[in-house]
Parts: structure tokens; C-alpha cells; sequence
């Protein structure tokens, strides 16, 4: 697992960091979904397809799975479970480009029709990745670009 990691406010003392925190993140074997690691953090989250930040850490170059949960949570973390979170990432990540898109769909236009007529094409798209995030079991492979 090769996560790089800056910490911000981030305590080495395990005690202090547990206390201080009101999230942990779990970072899962691919296969068979057991935590290898885990991260104590505190919201806000900003969630990506490899990478999270929150108020104490940013990690890039997640490379496998990963999930928040509440501190406090000790069950198991099935498939079911994962791909919910993954596909919460995804819609975050979807929105988060569809903004990007409208605004460069004004920059590129010439003029009205031609922004209305992008601006239909680019909603199609958003409607159908969406459609897709809802039904997918690995939403995280889907192209979220809206490009």
C-alpha cells in the first residue's frame, strides 16, 4: 500500500490522535476486504476516487479500497457496504465535474444556442453516468470525466 500522506494537526500519540478524532478510515485488501490500516480523522471529508482529505490528513495515491466510518464502528465491512461508500465517492466526484463542465461550456460557446445545445449534451451524459453510479457494483471504475 503505497499512500502518500501529509498530516495536518496530526498527534503520534495512538491515545491522543483515537481521542481527538470522530472518524477512522479503513484501508482494505482488495480481495478480501480485512483492514490493513487505519487513519482517525475528523470531518470535513472531500472524498476522491484515490485520494481524501479531511481536517487532519490528505492522502494521495490511494490504491486500494478504502472507507469512513464512525470511530466507534467495529463490525464487519461486506461488499454491500463498500460499494455504497464507493458510490457515494462517485457522485461526489461526478458533481464535482459536472460544475467544472458548465463552466467551461460557457467559455467555449459562442453564443446562446450553442451553449444550450452543449449544455443539453453535457446533461444527457451527467444523467446517464448517474443511472449507471446507482446500479454499479465497482462505481469507482466508471468514467466520471464527463468529457
Amino acid at each position: 500500500m503505497a499512500i502518500e500522506k501529509s498530516m495536518l494537526n496530526y498527534d503520534e500519540s495512538l491515545e491522543q490522535n483515537i481521542a481527538g478524532n470522530t472518524h477512522k478510515v479503513l484501508y482494505l485488501n482488495p480481495e478480501t476486504l480485512e483492514v490493513m490500516s487505519i487513519d482517525y480523522v475528523s470531518p470535513p471529508f472531500v472524498l476522491g476516487v484515490d485520494s481524501l482529505k479531511t481536517a487532519n490528513i490528505t492522502a494521495i495515491g490511494i490504491n486500494v479500497p478504502y472507507i469512513i466510518v464512525e470511530k466507534e464502528y467495529n463490525g464487519v465491512i461486506t461488499q454491500d457496504l463498500l460499494t455504497d461508500f464507493q458510490r457515494e465517492i462517485a457522485s461526489k466526484v461526478l458533481e464535482e465535474n459536472y460544475k467544472q463542465a458548465q463552466l467551461n461550456l460557457m467559455a467555449e460557446s459562442d453564443d446562446y444556442d450553442e451553449y444550450l445545445a452543449k449544455d443539453t449534451m453535457l446533461k444527457k451524459k451527467y444523467f446517464t453516468v448517474k443511472k449507471q453510479i446507482a446500479t454499479s457494483t465497482a462505481p469507482l471504475l466508471l468514467d466520471l470525466s464527463l468529457t
